[in-house]
């Protein structure tokens, strides 16, 4: 389709730049609206199948940017080869890491801006997340309500625990139906989300290099190999959360019980410290996210909106045998910076920055080996 646009004389003298306007504007223009619907709509329990469907649609044009990312990592190294830009670059004794960095620098500043442009909507979904978390009925896992809970609420509060506020008991006064994030959480939730856009545009960048640099590159299998490092590394991270998840429970099931069958997976001796362990759980998990969803959730989570209000409470005094009002600020967690939050970002940098570094040394590794670049192994 692109190609006959581009062949219509017609077209081509209109000066317009139709590649640009079907692979950016419009599918930009469409995930912005997608990600304007928390604006429009406060998402609560009874839309609580919309985040996934929003997920879903804001997501995939992230998955294609990483196959492109690793594409123009190896094609970057390709066209060196095929045009005879390798050959002298080696006999000039110029060292292989220098080469693999330069490479790398190369592929994050050709595929940066596309990977922001498609990143910023996801802050709609960060929004929505915050609204759904603030506003449910069902009390993050610590105990059912007696309403009916849907099965999709029962799934999020289960897996998403650490996002959840505690915020049913002040829902049901009606306070927190209509709360937004301020403009300043929101602020920092796209300084998030776009820190965690530049990690996974570095890393997805060295996992490109690394496979160009391989074999499989040379009988044209590099993109086959990228990806299956990728993928790999995220369902790493998916089978990770379900098993902090079913551990997490089991600390909470024995920091509430005194049966001696605790003691088969230790946790009974450490039940002095399954407070510990249980923020400790909470925290593996927020550190985990964000190689999933670049922030995303990490962004929610802070958006948390503030809710400085009172509330006026009528009750009975038995001392003086006469009614009295009382005014009261909501008690759920809507702190703005939670410790752990800050931690679990700081180790996701930490984990982006260690897979980075691995992913380079061993791409030099295989421009050494396997292309006769200048530089030492190292083990």
């Amino acid at each position: 389709m692109f190609t006959s646009i581009r062949a219509n004389p017609f077209l081509q003298r209109s000066g317009i730049n139709w590649s640009f306007i079907w692979l950016r504007v419009i599918p930009l223009s469409f995930l912005t609206l997608v990600a304007l619907i928390p604006v429009f709509y406060y998402i609560d329990d009874s839309r609580v199948d919309w985040l996934p469907l929003m997920a879903l649609v804001l997501f995939i044009p992230r998955l294609l940017l990483m196959i492109r990312t690793l594409f123009v990592g190896i094609q970057n190294v390709q066209q060196d080869m095929i045009q005879g830009r390798w050959e002298p670059l080696i006999l000039t004794g110029y060292p292989a890491p220098k080469i693999v960095r330069r490479k790398w620098v190369e592929v994050v500043l050709q595929t940066f801006p596309d990977q922001v442009l498609f990143s910023l909507p996801a802050i709609g979904l960060s929004m929505g997340i915050s609204q759904f978390f603030v506003s449910t009925i069902y009390n993050c896992g610590q105990g059912q309500p007696n309403l009916p809970i849907t099965p999709q609420i029962q799934i999020i509060n289960s897996f998403f625990h650490s996002y959840c506020y505690n915020s049913d008991a002040t829902y049901y006064a009606g306070r927190l139906h209509t709360l937004n994030p301020s403009l300043i959480v929101s602020v920092i939730g796209i300084m998030i989300i776009i820190a965690f856009t530049v990690f996974e545009v570095s890393l997805n960048a060295s996992i490109g290099t690394l496979a160009a640099f391989s074999r499989f590159a040379t009988k044209g299998l590099g993109i086959i190999y990228g990806v299956v490092i990728r993928f790999g590394l995220l369902v790493i991270v998916l089978l990770s959360i379900p098993f902090m998840e079913d551990y997490r429970q089991n600390t909470f099931i024995c920091r509430n019980s005194y049966s001696m069958a605790c003691s088969t997976y230790g946790q009974y001796f450490l039940s002095v410290f399954s407070g510990s362990l249980y923020r400790g759980y909470d925290t593996l998990q927020l550190t985990a996210m964000p190689l999933l969803d670049q922030g995303t959730l990490l962004a929610a989570n802070i958006m948390r909106p503030s809710d400085t209000r009172l509330i006026r409470i009528d009750v009975y005094h038995f001392m003086y045998k006469a009614p009295r009002i009382d005014l009261v600020q909501n008690r759920y967690d809507n702190r703005r910076f939670v410790l752990r939050n800050l931690i679990a970002a700081a180790i996701s940098t930490f984990f982006y920055w260690l897979l980075i570094c691995y992913f380079l040394r061993r791409a030099t590794r295989f421009a050494i080996v396997n292309h006769g670049a200048s530089g030492y192994l190292e083990l």
